[in-house]
């Protein structure tokens, strides 16, 4: 079975979320041969940018807290909340450092599990013209029950983990 997943997945995986075990089972799963799992090649970078924007957050929010207390604290009988300051501001700023070194290793991890499915040409090809076609032609249900207005299959070689295997080698089809 092939089970595909995005840059959620990796997050999740990384940043220790909510259905993180789940992540870990099916990471697991792929681990010992009982699943393929597949995963987009820009869903092993995009998580970077989500991790830039939260580092960039909380920088802001280390300025504002800091800034803020560092006001109250000149307050008569509120000097020691400069301290406080000191211990939300670091762990802010330490947060971010574990959380870059967690989604290095889950990359890593992953990268050496799945079958990472290559950005290629013909691949944003095939993404440009099911977004043209979904535009020019809005989902609506068809009788067997999809909403896709062209059930025909697209099959594009995905690259699975352990290649020297020949039986492993599956084409993915994907719906265009």
């Amino acid at each position: 079975m092939i089970v595909a997943v995005e840059s959620n997945f990796v997050l999740e995986l990384a940043f220790r979320q909510d259905e993180a075990r789940e992540c870990d089972d099916l990471l697991t799963l792929a681990a010992e041969g009982a699943i393929t799992l597949a995963v987009p090649g820009c869903s092993l970078f995009e998580p970077y940018e989500t991790l830039g924007r939260r580092t960039k957050h909380r920088d802001y929010i280390v300025r504002l807290v800091s800034d803020e207390f560092a006001q109250l604290s000149r307050t008569e009988g509120l000097a020691e909340l400069r301290e406080t300051s000191k211990a939300i501001t670091h762990l802010l700023v330490d947060s971010g450092r574990v959380q870059s070194t967690a989604l290095d290793s889950t990359i890593d991890k992953l990268s050496r599990v799945a079958a990472v499915i290559p950005l290629t040409a013909e691949v944003v090809r095939h993404a440009l013209a099911i977004q043209v076609r979904a535009v020019a032609h809005p989902l609506t249900p068809t009788p067997s029950g999809s909403t896709c207005a062209d059930e025909r299959p697209l099959h594009l070689r995905v690259p699975m983990p352990h290649s020297a295997d020949a039986r492993a080698r599956r084409r993915m089809p994907l719906l265009r």
